[in-house]
């Protein structure tokens, strides 16, 4: 796709002498020129919200894109407004906050074998969402959204048919581009219940295909990782910039336990230590990354419940405090969130589990501050607010819901 303006595209020769003359991060702050994070004052506090919508599949009861304002004291939440869409099911923010991508997972996209994906622009004044544009995600079921550092490409998972893909952003408008790049993972499919299921555990992970959960480049921008819930794999990819196309990495793929389905992961020690929650398991494996190389080298495995829990679950969503200490796991089916304590080797320990007062908690956020975090309840139709004990990193519930149909997915300005 062609840059606008100034910002001509870079051929993978200039590119390569670019990058070992000035760095990755310059190369990045060379494309993302005109679009520059700004801090707006009247963005403390508020925070974009995705709601599954009615249907046959997803017997949702929200409305869309919920747009709300955090009490800076409290944590608790209140409603401004609501951006209709069909299944929100993730929403992720560019660099600059000026722009919003929303997955649907509905074929909205007039493509009866994808879901779509929507660039909204950010009003400056109030905040409330403006449609730039709606592509095809690629395949069916989009579950994941992120933005590339360089502020270039948005990288999409679809869940159906296992896919990944490329979209490049529009930056004259902030809008998006037809996908530029896609590949679907293949693999021999493994059985449904891993060796280290909680016992009893009823609540099967898909392992009837390739099911991509999740996708994200490292913070330097020169890797991306996605997880396969459906075949058990973490893959890895370098990425030229100047096409947006994915080249497997030294180690392009590594195989988990059979059946343990890793779902989302998140980066922690400044880039070199990766975190996949595993969903039907509930296990954080974890891994020494190398953010020349791109390999990845595991060096732990800690369980996420009780010791003593037994029945069904599904583990969701795993965030990272803010200043990296404490690591947080959504626990759907058993209703909690975990807490475990990052060493400063990046060993982590389990040390509490809070109920989130509600029912099927998938997504949850900490707002930029690091003071509170959030649930968002899918099947009680409420997201409940928690503080966060700056020494302990242990939640306390504020007594804060917020009414809200199947909220699923949160993201913050900052």
């Amino acid at each position: 796709m062609n840059e606008p303006g100034t910002i001509p595209p870079l051929d993978r020769r200039h590119f390569i002498a670019a990058a070992s003359t000035f760095g990755l991060a310059a190369l990045m702050a060379r494309a993302a020129v005109g679009r520059e994070p700004t801090r707006r004052a009247t963005a403390d506090g508020l925070a974009y919200i995705g709601c599954y919508t009615p249907g046959p599949d997803t017997q949702g009861t929200g409305s869309g894109v919920a747009l709300v304002r955090m009490d800076l004291r409290t944590g608790r939440l209140s409603l401004v407004n609501t951006t209709p869409m069909p299944n929100a099911s993730w929403v992720a923010l560019d660099r600059s906050q000026r722009t919003l991508y929303a997955l649907s997972e509905d074929e909205v996209y007039h493509d009866p074998k994808a879901g779509s994906v929507t660039a909204y622009s950010i009003d400056p004044g109030d905040h409330s969402l403006r449609k730039i544009n709606t592509v095809s995600s690629g395949s069916p079921v989009p579950c994941y959204i992120s933005v590339h550092p360089s502020g270039r490409y948005v990288l999409v998972a679809n869940y159906d048919g296992g896919s990944i893909s490329v979209l490049p952003i529009l930056h004259e408008t902030g809008g998006l581009g037809a996908a530029i790049y896609e590949q679907s993972d293949q693999a021999p499919l493994n059985p449904a219940h891993a060796r280290s299921n909680p016992p009893g555990n009823n609540a099967l992970s898909d392992h009837s295909g390739p099911r991509m959960h999740m996708i994200r480049a490292d913070p330097s921008g020169k890797f991306v990782v996605a997880v396969n819930a459906g075949l058990d794999r973490i893959l890895v990819w370098s990425i030229d910039l100047s096409t947006g196309h994915l080249i497997p990495a030294t180690a392009p793929a590594i195989s988990l336990e059979p059946g343990s389905a890793p779902r989302h992961l998140v980066f922690g020690r400044n880039g070199r230590i990766l975190y996949v929650i595993c969903e039907q398991d509930a296990v954080v494996r974890s891994f020494h990354f190398d953010p020349q190389t791109g390999s990845l080298v595991p060096f732990e495995v800690v369980g996420t419940l009780p010791k003593d829990y037994a029945g069904s679950n599904l583990s969701a969503e795993v965030v990272i405090s803010p200043g990296g200490r404490f690591l947080y796991v959504t626990q759907r089916l058993h209703d909690a969130i975990s807490v475990l304590r990052i060493a400063e080797d990046g060993r982590l320990d389990l040390i509490d589990e809070t109920w989130t007062r509600g029912d099927y908690p998938r997504g949850c956020a900490i707002d930029p501050h690091g003071r509170f975090l959030f649930a968002c309840n899918q099947k009680a139709d409420n997201v409940t607010s928690f503080r966060i004990d700056p020494d302990t990193g242990k939640l306390s519930f504020t007594g804060g819901y917020l009414p809200l149909g199947s909220p699923v997915t949160m993201s913050f300005l900052s």
